[in-house]
């Protein structure tokens, strides 16, 4: 059996170590825990540096409104700002038109105005980058946001790079979606009607649910039907998904 070299190796441990990250990533219970999750898998590359924006609209002149997470001061953010920057921003206005993830050694080569060499002079003496990865978060050909990885010094192969798109689109479809969850206005649930979904997202029947509980099948089905009115669910599959994504009921 020919031996596994020591780049195979390091790759099937990455590859490893992305799924694990991914994972937490994806359970995460707020914001704050996807980005620590999505860092302590970029900084061992050189990637120290992380920042996500939702969409950005045509013609917007402020970055901070559209921050999810940074790294940056907030004294940068205003800064970036008052200098109107965005506008002449080349990575972001690429992002913004691109389907594909790309570096700023890509973007540095093209022909930039004045205004956007300036601007990443500007970010690199202001942040210390001198090297990014950035990535367009698309769903269905729909801008969703972007992801921006930074450092100094990083050395990206073909398989980092991919891992590192798709743990940028888990990580910013995953932040959203906890802020949607946030902004969801809360259920007026009562007790009773929460522990019927919870046992009804575990399979059980109404008879099994008025067994646990110890009230009548018919009661139980009466909490599920006003849980789903309340939810603004068709049906009592839907009900529990609402609820769940409400984090009203364990998932």
């Amino acid at each position: 059996m020919e031996p596994v070299s020591e780049e195979k190796t390091k790759h099937m441990s990455d590859i490893l170590e992305a799924v694990k990250v991914a994972d937490s990533i994806r359970h995460a219970r707020n914001a704050t825990e996807v980005w620590r999750a999505l860092k302590s898998f970029a900084e061992p590359l050189g990637l120290t540096h992380l920042s996500a924006v939702s969409a950005i609209d045509a013609g917007a002149e402020k970055l901070k409104p559209y921050i999810l997470y940074a790294d940056a001061p907030a004294s940068f953010i205003d800064a970036f700002d008052e200098r109107s920057m965005l506008r002449h921003h080349p990575l972001i206005q690429h992002a913004l038109v691109s389907n594909e993830p790309f570096t700023t050694r890509q973007i540095q080569a093209r022909d930039l105005t004045p205004e956007q060499t300036k601007t990443l002079e500007f970010i690199g003496t202001q942040l210390n980058l001198t090297a990014g990865f950035i990535v367009p978060v698309r769903r269905n050909g729909t801008l969703l946001g972007i992801v921006s990885y930074g450092g100094v010094a990083c050395r990206l192969g073909p398989i980092e790079r991919s891992i590192l798109h798709l743990m940028a689109h888990t990580a910013l479809v995953h932040a959203i979606e906890l802020k949607d969850v946030k902004d969801t206005p809360p259920t007026d649930l009562s007790p009773r009607e929460l522990q019927c979904l919870q046992w009804a997202s575990r399979g059980k029947t109404d008879s099994e649910i008025g067994v646990i509980l110890g009230i009548s099948a018919r009661t139980a089905r009466f909490h599920i039907e006003n849980a789903k009115r309340k939810l603004g669910a068709a049906t009592r599959v839907q009900a529990v998904a609402e609820a769940m994504r409400r984090h009203a009921i364990a998932a």
